[in-house]
């Protein structure tokens, strides 16, 4: 007979106390105590055992008032030899949202984005479909995960491709903006914990990847002479006149930085309609100027041009000619 409540703790590996209590009101004349031990969140272990047993107040008496005074249970009589018991009280998370895309990183119309999205555990998904809605300017993208790629899965893994029209080109680039689920289904461990916080614990994609995603291609902004060349001034036969074009990243976007492929190599083509085609020539260029978004090409006055301007009909490019992010040259 107990004049006071018992208290029964048990093995966990989780981060609360893992306990029952059974009270003195249930234990009266009687050979066994039965009491009820309800698993609550952290509670976590692989097998589950009795640690303890003790009074919390009052005492264990027999019949002739003799108290139990060792709680001890003796070898071969605890949880783990009669049953297979694992608890699991943890709530899953998402730990990191990541990439295994190249980082830092540019990437254009149709490229494929790695995306991934790591769990505390395995996880699986009832129905529907996990999204994670990126940044990517207007409109946003969300990459959905399908319910049967998330079976039992650590990790839940999806693919960005990119759209005509992304950009994020600022910070880190194309971050994450929310994850949630849709179709109705719910994230749940093997002891059906379900997943309620979407929330990233850890580190989330833009933390620590650089993923940028432009499709706007680089087009000519301004055609401009350089060197020593001054405007409104006379050059005779063998004057160099470097020609330098500017490149912008769209009609409206700024100075955007552009790069030539190894066997790449570029022509201006000069010309003065007057009325016919005069002064004509070329001036080719094979690099990309050290400021990184123009080019520069020498047009040498020739024994047949005539006086008058010289005017840039077109410029052409054999090889690759892009931006960072993989655009061709418009």
């Amino acid at each position: 007979t107990a004049t006071g409540n018992v208290k029964v703790t048990f093995t966990t590996d989780g981060a609360t106390a893992a306990e029952a209590t059974i009270t003195s009101g249930t234990i009266s004349n009687t050979l066994t105590a039965n009491g009820t031990y309800t698993v609550i969140a952290g509670n976590k272990t692989s097998q589950l055992d009795i640690t303890g047993i003790a009074m919390v107040t009052g005492a264990l008496k027999d019949r002739a008032e003799n108290e139990m005074l060792v709680f001890d249970i003796p070898g071969g009589f605890n949880l783990s030899n009669v049953s297979n018991l694992t608890i699991d009280g943890e709530v899953p998370t998402i730990q990191n949202v990541r990439t295994t895309s190249t980082s830092p990183g540019y990437y254009s119309t149709d490229d494929p984005i790695n995306i991934t999205v790591d769990f505390s555990e395995e996880l699986s998904l009832s129905a529907g479909s996990l999204d994670i809605l990126l940044e990517t300017d207007d409109p946003d993208y969300t990459v959905s995960i399908l319910a049967a790629d998330i079976s039992e899965q650590s990790s839940a893994i999806g693919t960005y491709t990119v759209q005509d029209g992304d950009k994020n080109t600022t910070g880190n680039g194309v971050s994450v903006i929310n994850i949630s689920i849709s179709g109705g289904g719910v994230l749940t461990d093997a002891a059906e914990n379900e997943l309620v916080n979407f929330d990233v614990q850890g580190d989330d994609l833009d933390d620590i990847f650089q993923i940028y995603v432009e499709t706007i291609a680089p087009t000519i902004g301004t055609i401009t002479s350089g060197g020593s060349i001054t405007d409104n001034e006379s050059y005779g036969i063998d004057a160099e006149i470097p020609i330098i074009v500017n490149f912008i990243n769209g009609a409206a976007g700024g100075d955007e930085t552009v790069t030539m492929g190894g066997a790449a190599s570029g022509i201006i083509n000069i010309g003065y309609n007057d009325p016919v085609v005069v002064n004509n020539g070329t001036a080719a260029f094979t690099t990309v100027d050290p400021s990184g978004f123009s080019v520069t090409g020498d047009y040498t006055v020739s024994s047949t041009d005539l006086d008058g301007s010289i005017t840039v009909e077109s410029v052409v490019v054999t090889g690759d000619f892009t931006d960072a992010a993989g655009n061709d040259a418009d």
